[in-house]
């Protein structure tokens, strides 16, 4: 009997950090949250853990990264772009604003958002490529390029 109390103890403080750290880091995807680690993402000494707290909140993030593309501060909007890039959304706002930001005033703004492209592109390649298996398609996705000009053409 006390054997089976001990081993309940054990259970029950190895589960309960458990439940309390999930707790937390859903606390931590709120909308207020979120925005107050991109604020961050201006600070170079506090960049990668807000990077790192935004990528995982991952598709509740993708709506206030969007917005922040285009704030006022160039770094936010480096980020921000980064951020959507390293989150592979293939969410068509996300890939619109990663297409408006092409035209934006600052160069590393628009390498940033050039280098998302393509990483969306590989991951929707790699995608397309595994579940459709054909020669057809596959030979429709040869390069990044091709992708990211496919991209620029559907927002005209």
């Amino acid at each position: 009997m006390f054997f089976l109390k001990g081993i309940r103890l054990v259970l029950l403080g190895t589960l309960l950090p458990l439940v309390f750290n999930q707790i937390s880091w859903s606390q931590n995807c709120a909308k207020a949250d979120i925005q107050s680690q991109i604020k961050l993402f201006s600070q170079p000494n506090k960049l990668p853990l807000a990077r790192q707290s935004v990528l995982q909140c991952g598709e509740a993030a993708i709506a206030l990264l969007i917005d922040a593309l285009s704030g006022t501060e160039v770094a936010i909007r480096v980020q921000s772009a980064a951020s959507l890039g390293l989150i592979k959304t293939t969410d068509q706002d996300a890939v619109s604003a990663l297409v408006n930001a092409l035209e934006d005033s600052e160069e590393k703004v628009r390498t940033e958002a050039a280098s998302s492209l393509i990483k969306i592109g590989d991951f929707v390649k790699s995608e397309a490529i595994n579940s459709w298996r054909s020669e057809e398609h596959t030979s429709e996705l040869q390069s990044h390029s091709d992708l990211v000009c496919r991209l620029l053409h559907e927002k005209k």
